[in-house]
């Protein structure tokens, strides 16, 4: 599904957040494949709010637009 590259979000971040979150341990290749996923899905969210900020006439992406990008992503 996912390509194995250099992570956009730095592993060690992922790793640091899965021990605050309980995890004894994660691998590498684990901890990979979740920043390649969180960036697919922050990619999708941010062009989505874009969208509804161009929409509303603007340039800059407000929370609500977030908001309602998130909302229009959960909905079946």
């Amino acid at each position: 599904m996912f390509k194995k590259k250099k992570p956009e979000l730095p592993l060690h971040t992922i790793l640091r957040l899965s021990r605050e979150l309980g995890a004894e341990r994660i691998s590498k290749d684990a901890a990979l494949f979740i920043s390649e996923y969180l960036i697919s899905e922050l990619k999708k969210i941010i062009k989505k709010s874009d969208k509804l900020a161009r929409h509303a006439d603007r340039k800059t992406i407000m929370l609500e637009d977030v908001k309602l990008a998130l909302e229009k992503s959960e909905s079946p």
